[in-house]
């Protein structure tokens, strides 16, 4: 038949040494921080000044100069640790507890804390070996709890929101990063674990952030949920970088390449008016025989009306007939004068380097324009 067990197994301590304070300390300070309950209830030894003593007193336990009080049923003792290596402590007890009151020799528990120790250091030496690693970071890492607490933070992250870390563990991460006394959810930037709570996987987010300067930088953050075995989010890992600099040569980039492309279609523009003018020139050249060929017609009967003139005054006097003639050779004249110069200004007209500019345009004219030169 076995013995009933408790569910809160009620804890005692023989002797109030160095060793008494240590386990104290362990069992008190370090498990409180991680919200575990501490079973270790009272503390014997006829020395009240020892360090343990003085501990337990502190911290409310009971104390007593006789073990054997322990035995009083109003405390509800369970386990007796010795922690004083004397046999006859150790036969005493065993011959003089009650029943229900089981005992863990001094042997036994040394052999059980040496190992706890050693685990300790190993596992004080895996966390230094983290520490630096995530110092070693140039990212800005923070472990923050689901009611938005800092609970650990690298030193980029320290150096970043220029605080040290006993005023950033502890806080809140809006205190920290947004420097306000209330959380982001009214903010015009989307709080990012709240994100993460509401889809249920990592988010990246582009927040602005100002420092103790004034100068407003660009934060690149990224936030992944620990989950918990029940679906529940037991931290956030919150990872973040300032990309003020690369948001800034960036946008020097774009500015430059704007301004590429600005001088870039400046020039295919003008390179593309002096090909539009060199085919013009082209399409000049094969015209010009034909253009020579009409104004040379005109000219020449200019020429022959003028010696036709000359000969008609040489050889007979000039009277009121041969003024007649005169009047309708000028008029002709005078009609090929205005061909050969209407045939020159649109020749120039169209070999003319222009820009080119919309406007309205009279397709009968242009067309009747280009018939002429033709």
């Amino acid at each position: 038949m076995t013995d009933n067990i408790p569910s809160i197994i009620n804890i005692a301590l023989v002797g109030g040494g160095a060793l008494c304070k240590e386990l104290l300390e362990k069992t008190t300070f370090d498990l409180e921080q991680e919200g575990v309950f501490t079973p270790i209830i009272a503390v014997a030894d006829p020395n009240p000044d020892r360090p343990g003593m003085l501990l337990a007193k502190k911290l409310g336990l009971i104390t007593v100069d006789d073990y054997h009080d322990l035995y009083d049923p109003r405390y509800s003792i369970h386990l007796i640790i010795i922690l004083r290596p004397e046999t006859v402590i150790l036969e005493d007890i065993l011959a003089t507890r009650p029943t229900r009151i089981r005992i863990l020799s001094y042997h036994v528990f040394e052999i059980f804390w040496k190992a706890i120790g050693q685990e300790e250091r190993k596992l004080r030496e895996q966390n230094k070996a983290m520490e630096a690693i995530l110092n070693g970071i140039q990212d800005f890492i923070s472990v923050i709890t689901p009611d938005m607490t800092i609970v650990d933070a690298n030193e980029a992250f320290l150096n970043n929101v220029e605080l040290s870390r006993d005023k950033v563990i502890g806080r809140k991460c809006y205190e920290v990063l947004q420097r306000n006394s209330i959380d982001c959810t009214n903010s015009d930037q989307a709080c990012p674990l709240n994100e993460v709570v509401r889809n249920k996987r990592p988010t990246r987010q582009v927040r602005t952030q100002t420092s103790r300067n004034g100068k407003v930088h660009h934060i690149e953050v990224h936030i992944y949920p620990v989950w918990e075995k029940d679906g529940k989010i037991a931290k956030f890992i919150h990872i973040s970088r300032d990309i003020t600099t690369r948001m800034e040569e960036e946008e020097e980039i774009t500015r430059r390449l704007e301004k590429m492309v600005e001088e870039r279609t400046r020039q295919l523009k003008e390179t593309h008016e002096k090909l539009i003018h060199k085919d013009k020139m082209a399409s000049l050249g094969k015209l010009s025989a034909s253009v020579v060929h009409e104004i040379n017609n005109p000219i020449a009967g200019i020429l022959n009306l003028i010696l036709l003139i000359k000969r008609i005054i040489g050889e007979t006097p000039v009277g009121k007939k041969e003024m007649v003639e005169f009047s309708r050779y000028l008029d002709l004249m005078e009609n090929e004068t205005r061909r050969t110069s209407r045939i020159v200004s649109y020749l120039l007209a169209f070999s003319r380097q222009n820009k080119m500019e919309l406007k309205p345009l009279n397709l009968n004219n242009l067309i009747e324009h280009t018939l002429f030169l033709n």
